[in-house]
């Protein structure tokens, strides 16, 4: 607002300019509240006292602003000088707003660590530093942590009651099993695992192949092209018995090399071999000793 348009104080004479008067003092009121906890934190911090104030900008030429404003803080006011460099070139009329920009200046100049640059952002929109934030929000991240921290150790806690009370139901159902099926409980998994497949235990009776199994690799590893027909199939646990008649002995080697691909029938042993009734024929017979090795991983031929 320019010099002629307002005044304060006691300049205003006529009945308008005391009501604009008012008003001015009015919205000047805001301002000294901003001021006044400022100069005292200022004072309390640096342990240093203001002795004056300085105007400056358009609103620093209004009639009666000093002697108002000195009187709302209680301080000496005046308007801010220029340096004399400046002053000699920019105007008398201009020198209010020219002190302004110098002030902006030296305040801008002076900043540090110690003193942020000016911020005009209010509110919502103030700009706080990263440390700030950090400072002011301590309590809440250290609040945060602690609860982070007591949920992970009770977290950790509640998982070991879980596995150790797994680990002893584990326990219980592989004793039960040792007890009913060696006449003595074993807890510990590999020593039971050896004495269920030892050769005394009574898991070593059941055989490793059974006789379906068997009997489905018999039949594929007889040759397709090989013309054979079986009259006695005996299927034992350890051997297997084989009666049957096919066109010639070489076909019987055939057989003998197909079924001695398999890993599980280690030998295999050809009996007497006579001519059938017809001539055209030849009766044979085949002892398969069955034993599988211990690795299943073994390739089957």
């Amino acid at each position: 607002m320019e010099g002629n348009q307002g005044a304060m104080g006691s300049v205003p004479q006529t009945d308008d300019s005391k009501r604009a008067a008012a008003a001015l003092v009015r919205g000047l009121q805001p301002v000294l509240r901003e001021l006044r906890p400022t100069i005292k934190a200022f004072t309390a911090r640096t342990r240093r006292s203001v002795g004056q104030v300085y105007l400056c900008g358009g609103s620093a030429q209004l009639p009666g602003m000093v002697e108002e404003l000195s009187a709302g803080l209680g301080l000496p006011a005046r308007l801010m000088p220029l340096p004399i460099e400046a002053g000699t070139v920019i105007p008398s009329a201009k020198h209010a707003e020219a002190a302004q920009a110098f002030a902006l200046a030296l305040r801008g100049h002076a900043s540090s660590s110690r003193a942020q640059r000016l911020n005009f952002r209010r509110g919502e929109f103030a700009f706080k530093g990263s440390y700030d934030v950090v400072r002011e929000k301590y309590g809440v991240l250290a609040s945060l942590a602690a609860t982070l921290l007591i949920l992970l150790i009770a977290s950790g806690i509640v998982r070991n009651s879980v596995l150790s009370r797994r680990e002893q139901q584990v326990d219980a159902v592989l004793c039960t099993l040792t007890q009913r099926v060696l006449g003595q409980c074993e807890k510990n998994f590999d020593r039971a695992l050896n004495l269920l497949r030892g050769k005394e235990s009574p898991a070593a009776l059941i055989p490793k192949i059974s006789a379906v199994s068997m009997m489905g690799e018999l039949t594929q590893r007889i040759p397709a092209d090989v013309p054979v027909t079986f009259e006695q199939i005996i299927i034992e646990p350890d051997r297997i018995s084989l009666r049957g008649e096919t066109d010639n002995s070489k076909s019987i080697d055939q057989i003998s090399s197909g079924l001695k691909g398999y890993r599980c029938f280690r030998e295999v042993k050809e009996g007497k071999l006579q001519k059938s009734k017809d001539g055209q024929h030849v009766n044979f017979t085949l002892d398969v000793h069955v034993e599988c090795p211990e690795q299943g991983a073994v390739p089957q031929g």
